[in-house]
């Protein structure tokens, strides 16, 4: 089970936790990520899924905020690896036979998948457009929607190729395969309805009407027919998992210090503005000219030329809670002519000072001053 933090003040942590099946109780829990005291980061667990590994079963949870995944010990809780996907991974999906799993990535639009034994990544593959969910079909198809098109894409085995998309009805929300792999369900939220998928015509071949927003679906054997004698089938074996024994928290980071970088091998960091008071967002003009926001003074900031100007562009006055501030930033498509800068930003009660109690959110126009981005 996964706790994924929200709105809290302060967030609960991003934890997942263990529990017995035999008496529902709980007998140990885990918090993902680094932890940096005074720094509040927002992972939201989206996906939890369990396949077999090299030594035991191990746990994968993909944080969408942090655009990671966890290989954890399904039996210790131990970090196993953390794979750096990059977007935000919304679903975990696991095909046993092929010892892999599927990470499917909004933001990117990708889906990655990772070997189980290594719990490294193997694949990636580009979408058409932003998916919402997936399932996976016997044969190791992969069949994902996007609610924003309404389509539904069958993706080959090999994870090469995406197919003819299959028009299926607005907001797809999930996505299951009838267990011969002959029929692929999508349930829509536009219409409120299952469409049932003919995987050989690769077109809807029906519509259940169903209860209002459907979001999830299951699939399941049937009952035999009375009087039919059902055809035993073989449990697979059982992979050994260590007695749940979970392994302490790692120790937070000490105050001040920067969590360990995740890089591509052979990949170089530099500092490009040191001394940056919590920048969130930062966005380049057309001219090199790069905006950046500090999430608690409230400024915007300007680097033009590699040199970080003495004064602010702007500064607002911003609340001090978690996941408070000056959020985010961008610049306005049509920027060259009409300097637009557009904020997203934490505003406090009238009559109160920068950094104090939680106001409304507000979107805010500024023009950029003379000079940047021409």
């Amino acid at each position: 089970m996964a706790l994924a933090g929200g709105n809290d003040s302060p967030p609960a942590p991003n934890t997942i936790v263990f529990i017995d099946t035999r008496n529902n109780d709980e007998f140990g829990h885990i918090d993902v990520g680094e932890q940096s005291p005074g720094v509040q980061i927002l992972r939201r667990i989206e996906a939890l899924v369990v396949a077999p590994g090299t030594s035991g079963d191990v746990l994968y949870a993909a944080g969408h905020e942090s655009g990671t995944v966890w290989a954890v010990d399904a039996g210790s809780g131990g970090l196993l690896k953390q794979i750096e996907v990059g977007g935000g991974p919304t679903a975990l999906l696991t095909d046993a036979a092929r010892r892999r799993i599927h990470i499917i990535a909004d933001t990117i639009n990708q889906v990655i998948t990772v070997d189980t034994g290594s719990q490294a990544i193997t694949s990636r593959l580009t979408l058409p457009a932003r998916p919402s969910a997936a399932a996976i079909g016997s044969d190791g198809t992969l069949y994902v929607a996007s609610g924003d098109s309404g389509q539904l894409w069958p993706v080959s085995p090999d994870m090469t190729q995406v197919g003819e998309p299959i028009q299926v009805g607005g907001h797809p929300a999930a996505v299951g395969v009838s267990l011969d792999g002959a029929r692929v369900y999508v349930a829509t939220r536009g219409d409120n309805s299952l469409a049932v998928v003919d995987v050989q015509s690769k077109q809807v071949s029906s519509r259940i009407p169903v209860g209002k927003d459907p979001v999830s679906i299951l699939v399941a054997p049937g009952r035999p027919p009375a009087g039919s004698t059902p055809t035993p089938t073989e449990v697979p074996a059982a992979h050994p998992t260590a007695t749940p024994t979970i392994v302490p928290t790692p120790t937070p980071l000490p105050e001040g210090a920067l969590p360990p970088e995740h890089m591509p091998s052979g990949a170089a960091g530099e500092t490009f503005v040191p001394d940056a008071e919590f920048p969130v967002s930062f966005v380049f003009a057309p001219d090199g000219t790069l905006f950046y926001n500090e999430l608690h003074s409230g400024k915007i900031r300007i680097v033009r030329n590699g040199t970080l100007l003495p004064d602010a562009f702007y500064q607002f006055k911003v609340a001090g809670q978690p996941e408070t501030g000056l959020i985010g930033l961008t610049l306005d498509p049509n920027f060259t002519q009409n300097h637009y800068v557009y904020v997203f930003y934490t505003s406090v009660p009238e009559g109160q000072d920068n950094g104090g109690p939680n106001g409304p959110k507000r979107p805010q126009r500024s023009g950029a001053p003379d000079g940047c981005g021409r």
